[in-house]
């Protein structure tokens, strides 16, 4: 679900923190970061601010 949100048209290439998800999502911030952290670890997600944490695709060509 996570990868599919940020993979979406209008939000590829921007960076979201995992509270931003999870509204989004209607999911708790703790399973949107966990998912995050997950797809991080597997290369799908880059993680480009610590503080607040922000993510976004990796490969943003990779779903347009």
């Amino acid at each position: 679900m996570v990868e599919d949100f940020l993979g979406e048209d209008d939000r590829v290439g921007r960076a979201y923190t995992p509270g931003e998800i999870a509204r989004k999502l209607a999911r708790s911030s703790g399973a949107a970061s966990n998912a995050l952290d997950r797809l991080v670890e597997d290369g799908t997600v880059v993680q480009t601010s610590q503080k607040p944490r922000r993510f976004r695709l990796a490969d943003e060509t990779a779903h347009t």
